[in-house]
């Protein structure tokens, strides 16, 4: 992805980003890359690559390029980013005191995040749901492009 980033495609690759993945962004060509946990450790643990498959001494120079070099950086990682709070955001912006309810009520013990997505389809606003979640996801984009000195739009 050259730069200037696009927040929209930034913000889609913090919403994909799974428990055991970093994503990183390249400060000069604005490149997006999700590593694994597990090819992480490929690197941290200086694994050589005759102790590797032939797919992963592929992989190693760019791994090192991407955890070891100046040019890659990390963005925000999914615990970085509160998902709950965001949850609680989208409950609070509605003005229906019902729907509002339904949804902080859908937030709170345990199974949080399922109730809230059932309460979500069950109030048919699955739609706006994303819509805002991306939006927000926009702004956590944006502050950390910012905060990298990465050109963005």
């Amino acid at each position: 992805m050259p730069l200037p980033v696009s927040l929209d495609a930034v913000a889609d690759e913090l919403d994909a980003q799974l428990d055991e993945m970093t994503v990183f962004i390249n400060r000069k060509t604005g490149e997006i890359v999700s590593v694994s946990d597990d090819d992480a450790a490929l690197v941290e643990e200086e694994t050589t690559e005759d102790d590797l498959l032939d797919w992963q001494a592929e992989m190693l120079p760019r791994l090192h390029s991407i955890l070891l070099g100046e040019d890659w950086v990390a963005l925000p990682s999914k615990f970085d980013i509160n998902e709950w709070d965001i949850m609680k955001m989208f409950a609070d912006s509605f003005d229906s005191e019902l729907i509002s309810t339904r949804l902080q009520r859908a937030i709170r013990g345990k199974g949080a995040f399922r109730m809230f997505r059932a309460a979500v389809e069950e109030a048919e606003l699955v739609d706006r749901w994303y819509d805002f979640k991306h939006g927000r996801l926009r702004e956590v984009a944006r502050e950390a492009l910012k905060d990298l000195g990465i050109p963005h739009q």
